[in-house]
């Protein structure tokens, strides 16, 4: 988590896309952390409603307008999916990997069946043979 947040990558990764010119009263480390919470937190309903928790979050008192106005640009929903991917990629990745002293680390692929159909799947025939073929 502290690499996918750090301050240096989310910088980096709005002046790529394209998105962070200048600093503001809130950072772009502090509005990716700020939305990210926002939205695992509860159901967002409208753009107020992230406004009021990232300003407190952030212990600021940014104008709605100048909110909207950033949060409306294309290169918002740019930075805002680069990060998701990102987030997506490096965490899943180190979820499904095992360690190389992990039990689990012996196996190359893993077939399973979850019997929502008649039919074995065909990875599965030379051990299952002749069922339901």
């Amino acid at each position: 988590m502290k690499r996918v947040f750090s301050e240096k990558e989310l910088n980096a990764v709005g002046k790529q896309t394209g998105f962070f010119k200048r600093e503001r009263d809130i950072t772009l480390y502090w509005l990716c952390l700020g939305l990210f919470e926002v939205m695992g937190l509860s159901k967002i309903e409208s753009i107020a409603y992230m406004h009021r928790t990232i300003n407190a979050l952030c212990h600021t008192k940014v104008q709605y307008k100048p909110f909207h106005n950033q949060s409306a640009k294309m290169q918002f929903s740019k930075f805002m999916r680069t990060m998701c991917e990102r987030v997506l990629v490096k965490l899943s990745g180190e979820a499904l990997h095992f360690s190389d002293d992990s039990p689990f680390a012996q196996f190359k692929r893993i077939v399973l069946q979850d019997d929502t159909s008649f039919a074995v799947k065909s990875a599965l025939n030379q051990y299952i043979p002749g069922r339901f073929t």
